[in-house]
């Protein structure tokens, strides 16, 4: 109890049956519900990729369990700023209510195709997917 699980099939199983409500995480079948500890966010993006739609570019990422998602109005991004170390935490809404950590090599490869857009004296990093963009962060001057 308490620890990670590591065997990838029994993840996915688990994964499957996640649901969040309010703050907390269950594990739901139709015998039980068992509340769970996620640490930060049940799932992590592993990987991404571009990719050309008749919408414009589409930012398409993929997570730790292979499900793949466009960066999009429903699978959103945002950053917050981890309080201990000061440095930007990236997630992006899976499913469902729950997001997903962005691994800081998918962050970095966002932030290498970032534009960089002042507006009222401030700049800031947005990434575009589908013709709708998403900031990375304001830069610290």
């Amino acid at each position: 109890m308490g620890s990670p699980i590591g065997r990838h099939t029994l993840v996915k199983l688990f994964a499957s049956v996640l649901r969040k409500q309010a703050h907390d995480y269950y594990l739901v079948t139709p015998a039980e519900k068992v509340r769970i500890k996620v640490e930060d966010a049940p799932f992590v993006v592993t990987l991404m990729s571009n990719e050309s739609t008749e919408l414009g570019q589409a930012i398409v990422f993929q997570d730790n369990l292979g499900h793949q998602f466009t960066l999009d109005d429903e699978h959103y991004l945002w950053v917050e700023t981890d309080p201990d170390s000061a440095e930007p935490a990236p997630y992006v809404m899976v499913r469902d209510n729950m997001p997903a950590l962005i691994h800081r090599n998918v962050f970095y490869q966002l932030v290498e195709q970032a534009e960089i857009v002042e507006h009222a004296g401030v700049q800031e990093f947005f990434v575009t997917s589908l013709g709708k963009r998403f900031s990375l962060g304001k830069i610290a001057i």
